[in-house]
């Protein structure tokens, strides 16, 4: 399998004698093409050895990364996954993730709604700001994003004004489901007792809510935590 590994110019040579590694361009970036499967250990620390100064880099193993990709599909057909553009904007990633047509990108701002906007349609982009504002909502609405996150009665407000045609997920909070690990943890989402209203008014206003967002920490797999979450959705 052909991996495709960004790196520094200088360490275009490979560590092993006698290998070649061709270059080429991906996604307006340059790449180095390897012929074969390497330890990515020893990619990173080969162009570590080969970088002038102290600068950080990343080695990134893209089969891998597909391969992620590909079990989520086959294991979880009907569910379309969405990948967060904080996490690593690096576009040669982004533009292999954009390559996957069964998955979206979800994206906190406008820089970053504008950088997906590059890559795939608004009907794969899902928008949750952490700080919602009517002009952030006007540019979701003016870009028609395909689905935006809200998490009370004046989100709501605006997205109906602002984004009337979009997709609308209500955040909830599970706060009575964090442990002591979760205690830096943002607190985002209406309240439980909330929720009801909340909905109620979005019916009242043909809203397009079609589901629910609930951040479910990293610990999620205790069992007295799956118990909780189960419950609040019930």
């Amino acid at each position: 399998m052909i991996e495709r590994r960004r790196l520094p110019s200088a360490s275009y040579n490979s560590p092993v004698e006698n290998e070649h590694w061709s270059r080429c361009q991906f996604a307006e970036q340059p790449v180095v093409v390897i012929g074969e499967n390497r330890d990515a250990t020893q990619i990173a620390r080969h162009v570590a050895n080969k970088q002038l100064g102290a600068s950080p880099f990343f080695v990134m193993d893209m089969p891998s990364v597909m391969a992620r990709v590909d079990d989520w599909q086959d294991r979880l057909p009907r569910v379309q996954a969405y990948y967060a553009v904080r996490c690593n904007a690096d576009p040669v990633l982004a533009r292999m993730l954009a390559d996957c047509a069964r998955l979206g990108f979800a994206v906190s701002d406008a820089q970053q709604l504008a950088m997906a906007l590059e890559l795939v349609t608004a009907d794969r982009i899902i928008m949750d700001c952490p700080l919602w504002t009517r002009k952030a909502m006007r540019i979701a609405g003016e870009c028609e994003v395909g689905t935006i996150v809200i998490e009370n009665e004046k989100q709501l407000m605006d997205a109906i004004s602002y984004a009337p045609h979009a997709r609308i997920l209500l955040a909830i909070s599970l706060d009575e489901c964090r442990g002591d690990n979760d205690s830096m943890m943002p607190h985002k989402g209406a309240h439980i007792e909330e929720v009801e209203g909340l909905l109620m008014t979005a019916f009242e206003l043909r809203a397009k809510v079609v589901g629910i967002r609930a951040h479910l920490g990293p610990v999620v797999l205790k069992s007295e935590k799956m118990e909780c979450y189960n419950g609040n959705i019930n």
